[in-house]
């Protein structure tokens, strides 16, 4: 925008900022390499996934990395990858205010206090979440068929083609009727046909069974019904820690009453617990879920 004010020129303007944090660019890459596992270090699968994407800057606390996990990594986002091993553990990935993704298990230590003095009058909501009565964790079992299933049985081009699975196979058992398999893996095969023509390609699949983890209040609250909170779409696990990992939740779900405010930051960042104080003079301990910064 231009503005003429006595023979002299006034020129006025403003910048527009997009910004992706580290975890946010784990959106762009594709994790291909995923695994049938089986007791396997969880240090080893985040390493993978960081690989993937490119990420070398991160810290993965020991308590989380020796976790053994057991399960199944389909083809997804390196950022979906990230958030099944950071469930599984029972952990969280941070990179707020960072250039590290650092990984670990959170805690409810209040690192920063929101005083009046910072708070914006008439700006603060106070909200109350559904009632949660229980949690139940569903997660998938994998094992190997007896038979042999078709992977593909149609026409394919000359050169080089690359075939993904819906389902995982075992590379090893993996054939093709013509034509060079290049390269095998749990969710993917790279075939060479010397020229077009028909191929029939099989192996033997890993089925899944169903199972889930449970874990309810002991007794439902005055006034209110039973509601189960559900999380499904889980495929790796460690079934030693899938009870501490229900009776977080189930822990964080009681915490229902939920604040929106407007105020001056300080040290606040998303994932941390924070202290905030009402002109009342009582004090709300809170996890930060979200923020949205206003950089002017």
């Amino acid at each position: 925008m231009t503005i003429f004010v006595n023979n002299e020129t006034l020129v006025f303007g403003y910048s527009k900022f997009k910004l992706i944090d580290t975890i946010g660019l784990l959106d762009k890459y594709i994790f291909y390499d995923g695994q049938v596992y089986n007791n396997v270090r969880a240090e080893v699968l985040l390493i993978a996934i960081f690989a993937t994407a490119g990420i070398k800057k991160y810290t993965i606390d020991e308590e989380v990395g020796n976790i053994l996990l057991s399960g199944y990594l389909a083809i997804q986002t390196c950022r979906k990858a990230l958030q099944q091993v950071c469930f599984a553990c029972g952990a969280v990935a941070d990179d707020s205010r960072s250039d590290t993704i650092k990984v670990y298990k959170p805690d409810r230590y209040v690192k920063s206090t929101v005083g009046t003095d910072r708070k914006f009058n008439g700006n603060t909501k106070v909200s109350l979440e559904k009632y949660i009565s229980g949690v139940n964790i569903e997660m998938k079992n994998y094992a190997l068929e007896e038979k042999t299933s078709d992977i593909y049985k149609k026409t394919l081009p000359a050169g080089d083609t690359k075939i993904t699975f819906s389902s995982p196979y075992l590379p090893s058992s993996i054939t093709a009727s013509v034509g060079t398999l290049k390269e095998v893996k749990t969710n993917y095969l790279i075939i060479n046909m010397p020229a077009a023509g028909q191929c029939h390609i099989t192996g033997i699949k890993y089925a899944n069974t169903t199972f889930s983890y449970e874990k309810r209040v002991d007794k439902i609250e005055a006034g209110e019904t039973e509601n189960i909170k559900k999380y499904s779409g889980c495929t790796i696990y460690n079934a030693d820690i899938l009870p501490d990992i229900a009776a977080y939740l189930l822990d964080y779900h009681a915490l229902r009453k939920k604040v929106g405010m407007k105020y001056l930051v300080n040290l606040e960042q998303v994932g941390n617990w924070a202290n905030i104080n009402s002109i009342g003079g009582k004090t709300s301990t809170t996890l930060i879920e979200s923020q949205t910064l206003d950089l002017s």
